[in-house]
């Protein structure tokens, strides 16, 4: 309690920033643009039920509440992602180029309390936006359709994700230079996702429907999207009985709110980026990685919990039996795991640190070496995440009394999960050795990473889509490299049908080969490093790089 009173209510960062935004015209202007804008979406919204009602498409009053409702949580959304990033951006590199952050470090308070006065600041204001438009959510209630718990959980939601944004905007902040640099940043980061997940959503869409995939995509993509909040509750009522997923209305045998999940997220993402904003800017970052990794695997383990509670209670899922095959759950997991692989395997390699690189490596494995922020310990903080992720999706068949389904599979998907993070684990080793840049090594790793997740799905809906098959493109060719097609083949081999395709060895189970293939890619990953690592140790190290090393 004493921590947290000293950073919430004793917290001289926070109530300077409260005082001078609350203080200021521009804050009383900004809330009446954002009422302003959020008003005009609803006249509008008027003024075309109007016009529909003028030409006998009158629809009922419960029907117009649930649709301006929508509208309007939609709308505030959209300003929630471009208000709050804006004003944390600029949050400590508008300190530094004032030259007040060296006044700020030499004072008693914590660098974390630093980092949360800033990030509740902008979450309090972006609060007050949010109360402030509740008269217009009444107006809904005088139509109808809409309850007070969903008005409540969107409420909860838009917060959470102001928390998300406001804490990405913060980490940029003690990333970038200079204030402009930071605000591309983070637009870019809220950007680029949405793209990302765009193409890969529409590309799955044309091969499950070109190739008989269409049930187990849908059923792999909603449930992520769910616990993400990319689709509202509702958005797979129009999927047909025969291809429904469980949606996110139950939890086990428990009913749960379908903004629960979603929220968690956001406030679980939100707390683990602030938390490594607040390592970025002790004079040690490394030292100080423990908060920000136990709240990543807070996030990680609130994923599966959910995905697997969700899996096995509410509609029908489709497969060969009620249930469908259990361990196609794994695969969200899988992707999520290799998605932290560029964040926790890349990194600066010190000069001490090259001149004994074995050694450093068995350290990461240790106690002391998993809550330091290394190189050495990226792998090894995965593989404890991989573990807990096993355990958590064989708890959740034996809490569901079927123990029998545990053994199906999990050896198999199990062994592709680890090898696919051996794999790019070396292929982060090697970047980091090879650019000398932990930025530089995190792009190039996340390339690797993308085209080999990414091109052979779109080789397969390509190949997929035509009438007449030609010579297969070589990007299919990375199907073995991507351990969601391994655990997608090994939940049901009719749905990608790999013995079909023309692949190398179509002879052989995917996980086997993609096994083999990580394998492989890493041990030619680490034989590549050596040469550069011993590049690195023989640079001359400066005092405080040794001394950094040995701490």
């Amino acid at each position: 309690m004493s921590v947290m009173r000293r950073m919430v209510f004793d917290n001289p960062v926070l109530t300077k920033e409260l005082r001078i935004r609350m203080r200021g015209a521009r804050t009383y202007w900004t809330m009446a643009g954002y009422l302003l804008f959020v008003s005009l979406v609803m006249f509008f919204q008027y003024l075309a039920w109007w016009a529909s009602a003028h030409d006998g498409g009158l629809s009922s009053g419960s029907k117009m509440g649930q649709q301006f409702f929508s509208w309007l949580a939609i709308t505030q959304g959209f300003l929630v992602a471009f208000l709050t990033p804006a004003i944390t951006a600029g949050a400590i590199t508008v300190e530094r180029e004032q030259e007040t952050l060296e006044m700020l470090e030499v004072t008693r308070l914590p660098r974390a309390a630093l980092a949360v006065g800033k990030l509740l600041s902008a979450v309090t204001f972006t609060g007050l936006l949010l109360l402030s438009s509740l008269p217009l959510t009444s107006v809904c209630f005088f139509l109808g359709g809409v309850s007070p718990a969903e008005v409540i959980g969107s409420y909860a939601l838009l917060f959470a994700a102001s928390v998300l944004t406001g804490a990405l905007g913060l980490l940029w902040s003690t990333i970038a230079r200079t204030t402009a640099s930071a605000v591309v940043l983070t637009y870019g980061s809220l950007v680029a996702p949405g793209v990302l997940v765009l193409t890969v959503y529409t590309t799955a869409m044309v091969g499950s429907y070109s190739y008989n995939a269409a049930p187990a995509s849908i059923t792999m993509r909603s449930l992520p999207a769910s616990l993400l909040g990319v689709v509202s509750p509702n958005a797979l009522a129009d999927v047909p009985s025969g291809m429904r997923v469980a949606e996110m209305r139950h939890w086990f045998s428990l009913p749960m709110a379908p903004w629960l999940p979603p929220t968690l997220t956001y406030l679980l993402l939100g707390l683990a980026l602030a938390a490594a904003a607040a390592a970025r800017l002790d004079t040690f970052p490394d030292r100080k990685a423990s908060a920000a990794r136990l709240l990543v695997a807070a996030f990680v383990a609130q994923q599966a919990l959910f995905l697997f509670g969700a899996r096995f209670s509410g509609p029908v899922v489709v497969g060969r039996d009620a249930l469908g095959a259990p361990i196609a759950a794994l695969a969200y997991p899988s992707l999520l795991l290799l998605a932290l692989a560029p964040v926790f395997c890349t990194g600066e390699i010190r000069p001490a640190e090259a001149r004994r690189w074995a050694s450093r490596l068995a350290w990461g494995w240790t106690p002391e070496g998993l809550r330091r922020g290394r190189l050495a310990s990226g792998l090894p903080y995965l593989a404890a995440l991989c573990a807990l992720v096993i355990a958590l999706y064989a708890g959740s068949l034996a809490l569901t009394g079927r123990a029998d389904a545990i053994a199906r599979g999990l050896g198999p998907a199990a062994a592709v999960m680890v090898a696919s993070l051996v794999g790019f684990a070396a292929i982060g080793q090697l970047f980091s050795a090879l650019t000398r840049s932990r930025w530089a090594a995190l792009s190039l790793t996340l390339c690797a990473l993308a085209v080999a997740l990414v091109a052979p799905m779109v080789a397969l809906a390509s190949y997929s889509s035509e009438p007449v098959h030609n010579s297969p493109s070589v990007w299919l060719q990375l199907i073995y490299l991507n351990p969601f097609a391994a655990i997608w083949d090994l939940a049901d081999p009719s749905l990608l049908a790999s013995g079909d395709l023309p692949l190398l060895f179509s002879r052989a189970p995917l996980w086997v080969v993609g096994s083999v293939g990580h394998g492989l890619l890493a041990v030619m990953s680490l034989v590549l490093a050596q040469p550069l690592i011993a590049r690195e140790a023989a640079r001359p190290a400066l005092p405080y790089e040794d001394m950094a090393a040995r701490a």
